[in-house]
């Protein structure tokens, strides 16, 4: 999928969201910035045939979310986390490979407490969507794949329209295991550098964030 394909799927899923939100009332509409750490996922080095993990990280992202039923609301989910594949061990000569990986995922959250209006509240919470994994190195090519992610979390209100958001996500992102990922822009499959060694990529993401009312 090239980068202009990206640009318009991320601005199309921002736009339907954010045109339902204003035809919403609006405190059926909330805005979350959310922080967390996410571990997991690993590589196959093509040229060593060790398995390389990719280093857990700091992440960063925004969840954007339209009320729908009393106990459920819609949600379009953007993250961020910049990380590394880490060297293989005893394999010298291989060179940690830094990587940018994002993900758009739209789905949503159901609230399994009387209270999800105006109390503390667990959920549970899921969607589905793409992940993106960029190589922070020239010349080497984007990957872009189908993922999805599921979920629990608590919501405790702090303020009026203001809620803290307590998360963790398991992200799968589905991969063909004979396939090549991170391969030169301007050669075949023979400069690939790393290929999938699974079916799918896990990771595991826990995050707070602030959930703002709008």
């Amino acid at each position: 999928m090239d980068r202009p394909f990206r640009a318009r799927a991320y601005f199309s899923l921002g736009t339907i969201l954010l045109t339902a939100a204003v035809a919403a009332q609006a405190s059926d509409f909330e805005v979350a910035p959310l922080i967390g750490y996410r571990v997991g996922g690993d590589f196959r080095d093509t040229a060593t045939g060790a398995n390389r993990d990719v280093q857990e990280h700091a992440s960063y992202g925004l969840a954007l979310d339209l009320r729908g039923e009393p106990d459920t609301q819609y949600e379009l989910t953007l993250s961020r986390e910049d990380t590394t594949i880490e060297r293989p061990a005893g394999v010298a000569a291989a060179e940690p490979l830094d990587l940018r990986i994002d993900c758009v995922q739209l789905g949503g959250t159901y609230f399994w407490s009387e209270n999800a209006g105006n109390g503390r509240a667990p959920y549970v919470v899921g969607g589905m969507g793409i992940t993106r994994f960029s190589p922070l190195r020239a010349g080497l090519e984007d990957r872009t794949a189908f993922s999805l992610n599921v979920g629990v979390g608590l919501r405790i209100p702090v303020a009026e329209r203001v809620a803290l958001r307590l998360e963790s996500r398991a992200y799968v992102t589905l991969l063909d295991t004979r396939g090549s990922v991170f391969c030169r822009s301007d050669s075949g499959d023979a400069a690939c550098l790393i290929h999938a060694r699974a079916s799918a990529l896990w990771q595991i993401d826990a995050s707070v964030g602030l959930a703002f009312g709008l």
